[in-house]
């Protein structure tokens, strides 16, 4: 178990549009506050709506970090923030935030800004490896207000700084990159000992004492999921999981191993 500094309010993450009263942005510039001092690393890194593939790299210009998209807009007025690397030893994680767009100076150039404080927060790493790994692996995480998501073209994969609030589900052998489509839910708070995650329910009854999920396991799981209506194949319906599990199959899915978890 390590310690990361979380952010959420000195710190403020500002996005500079650049059209006249418009709300596209690719620009981003980040102030911390008095409050936060000790947080002043040379570089930081910008989870922007929820996708964690892509970080934008932010570097410290005098009193600033500023960084910029590789060429895609976003919505300033409508779109949330993460920080990653925010500790001055590395590492760390902060809570997402909502963007305000807002004018200063020159009336006609619109700002996004995010207000972050900072706090310490317990956090935990998981891997995750596909066998064989060559079959993708996505994963989801987080909670209502703040959910990130990366999908990776191989299985073998870390997911970095938990929070032990949060769900955490895998997406197996995905034929599309897509946050919302259902998959494996893995993990899940653990009201009994609410510093760290453990296995759901449903996952703890097919996972071995090695921390594996084989074959079988994972398209029971996923049958009981959807049986519960939290998941598992697109639709309710019998023949989507076996849509599911006719590809798992035919790309050789044989398990899951999940390393970290206590």
């Amino acid at each position: 178990m390590k310690i990361a500094h979380k952010l959420t309010g000195c710190l403020i993450v500002i996005a500079t549009i650049t059209s006249m009263h418009a709300d596209p942005a690719t620009k981003m510039r980040i102030a911390i506050g008095t409050g936060c001092a000790a947080n002043t690393p040379a570089t930081v890194f910008v989870v922007l709506n929820g996708n964690e593939k892509f970080r934008i790299l932010a570097t410290k210009r005098g009193d600033y970090w500023e960084g910029e998209t590789a060429g895609y807009s976003y919505n300033a007025k409508k779109s949330r923030a993460s920080l990653r690397g925010i500790h001055p030893g590395g590492g760390g994680r902060s809570e997402c935030q909502k963007s305000d767009a807002i004018y200063l100076g020159d009336q006609n150039t619109a700002t996004g800004s995010f207000q972050f404080d900072c706090n310490d927060l317990k956090t935990e790493d998981v891997r995750v490896v596909l066998f064989p790994p060559t079959i993708k692996v996505g994963y989801t995480r987080g909670f209502a207000l703040c959910v990130d998501w990366g999908f990776y073209e191989t299985g073998i994969r870390q997911i970095t700084e938990l929070w032990p609030n949060e769900t955490v589900r895998i997406h197996l052998d995905w034929p599309k990159d897509d946050h919302n489509a259902p998959g494996l839910i893995l993990l899940e708070p653990d009201p009994k000992h609410p510093e760290r995650l453990k296995f759901t329910g449903i996952a703890a009854r097919h996972v071995n004492k090695n921390h594996e999920i084989d074959f079988p396991g994972l398209t029971q799981a996923l049958i009981e999921q959807r049986g519960r209506g939290v998941g598992s194949g697109p639709t309710p319906s019998s023949p989507a999981i076996d849509i599911d599990i006719k590809r798992f199959q035919s790309d050789g899915l044989q398990k899951l191993v999940i390393e970290g978890v206590k």
